[in-house]
This record gives structure tokens, C-alpha cells and sequence, in this order.
């Protein structure tokens, strides 16, 4: 019982983190009240957004799958499906882009 008590704690705090713009702490904070209650789907959910805010689209597809995982019968399911296939468009869209080497030799 305790557990969950900090699990929601971590929650709170990770949730006014991300509020604040402090998305490093938040990712701490979530990922703590995860470890304490995997099934606080509302962890998930915010954790989501706070990779989309820092555009690390795998992790965030992780998390988004997580909260529908543990939370089949959303009301906001078909939204959390709509955001789920713009997250892999993103995703796909930095996969194609690939670093163009430059060759900095001089040429004798």
C-alpha cells in the first residue's frame, strides 16, 4: 500500500517537473512511480508526453503502448491512436533521414 502512495508521489512530482520545462527530472520522477506501480497508467501517459517534447519518438511509442496496455477501454483511446500514428510517422521520418558524410581531405 505504501508503495503506491510514492509511486503517486513520483507521479505528482514528475508531472509538475514536466509542467515546469524540467523534462529530465520528470523523466526520473515517472520512471520512478513506474518502477513502484508499472499499472499507474497515468505515468505512462505523462512520460509519453514528455519524449514528445523532447522528440524521442521510441521511447514515447514505448510508454503510449504501455498506458493502452494497461488501459484497454480508454475513453480517449481513438485520440491515443491518432497520436500513436503521428508519433510513428515522426519516427519514420527521422529513420529515413541518414547524416550525409562530407570528405574534408583536401584533394592534391
Amino acid at each position: 500500500m505504501l508503495e503506491s502512495w510514492k509511486a503517486f508521489a513520483y507521479y505528482l512530482l514528475g508531472f509538475i517537473d514536466y509542467e515546469s520545462g524540467r523534462y529530465e527530472d520528470a523523466i526520473d520522477n515517472l520512471a520512478r512511480s513506474i518502477d513502484l506501480e508499472p499499472r499507474l497508467v497515468e505515468a505512462h501517459l505523462a512520460l509519453t508526453n514528455v519524449y514528445i517534447r523532447l522528440r524521442e519518438w521510441s521511447a514515447a511509442l514505448k510508454h503510449l503502448g504501455d498506458y493502452l496496455e494497461g488501459n484497454p477501454d480508454s475513453a480517449n483511446k481513438e485520440e491515443i491512436q491518432r497520436i500513436r500514428y503521428r508519433i510513428e510517422e515522426q519516427l519514420e521520418k527521422e529513420t529515413q533521414l541518414s547524416p550525409i558524410t562530407i570528405d574534408r581531405a583536401s584533394k592534391d
